[in-house]
């Protein structure tokens, strides 16, 4: 069974072919769709594995998390409110989608959200007593 980089490689290849033009935000809500007709599993710990990729921020939705991602790497020509071109967008957007893929499929999910829990617990933020406090047990 192909993953979904695999599947959505050629709208990523011409997005204008798919979703009408070369615009992120329409590649976005194909890719939310696709996610949405699987049940959520296509992207399961694809946010997860972002905030740590990115160093947060724990509380942002994925499409944020590549936009901020390929903002901090790029230089213009300005397009995107990021400036960052909506080329560049998709790109970047297809890129990490193809990286984690590759990691879900040798690791496992349970690996990305282990290193998820990881990165919460190595938060200021994240302190006893707080609300969604849990301790984090050591492996033996």
């Amino acid at each position: 069974m192909r993953n979904l980089f695999e599947a959505l490689e050629p709208v990523f290849a011409r997005p204008e072919m798919y979703v009408g033009a070369e615009d992120y935000e329409r590649v976005i809500a194909l890719v939310v769709g696709f996610d949405l007709a699987s049940q959520g599993g296509a992207l399961v710990g694809f946010r997860e594995w972002l905030v740590v990729r990115n160093d947060g921020p724990a509380n942002a939705a994925w499409p944020e998390l590549v936009r901020d991602g390929a903002s901090k790497a790029s230089t213009p020509p300005p397009v995107c409110e990021t400036g960052v071109s909506q080329r560049e967008m998709i790109g970047e957007l297809a890129e990490l989608l193809r990286l984690f893929m590759l990691e879900r499929e040798k690791r496992g999910v349970r690996s990305i959200f282990l290193d998820f829990q990881g990165w919460v617990a190595r938060q200021d933020w994240y302190a006893p007593g707080g609300p969604d406090w849990h301790p984090v047990v050591p492996k033996a």
